[in-house]
């Protein structure tokens, strides 16, 4: 659970994982990179932010099952993987 400076809840953060769903992984652009660093709230969030009327994440890839998603996130440059996500997507 994540609180503001005030001590109130901002709610708990939990994944909504379907048995179905595909694993993404997501780059962070450099306005992206630089929201999801403001907190909790923001990191959360990220995926349906917008910023210049553009989204502040790019899919980069798909895959089938969350282990070969992060077996792609292991192949990029440590400066990629510092700035890429996975997450549960709908499938298409």
């Amino acid at each position: 659970m994540y609180k503001t400076k005030e001590g109130l809840p901002l709610g708990t953060i939990s994944e909504d994982v379907k048995p179905d769903d595909e694993w993404g992984l997501f780059r962070l652009t450099d306005d992206g990179v630089r929201i999801y660093k403001e907190g909790a709230e923001l990191a959360a969030g990220i995926m349906g932010i917008y910023c210049k009327e553009e989204r502040v994440v790019k899919e980069v890839m798909r895959r089938k099952k969350r282990s070969q998603a992060e077996e792609e996130w292991k192949k990029l440059p440590k400066a990629e993987r510092e700035r890429t996500l996975i997450r549960a997507v709908r499938p298409k």
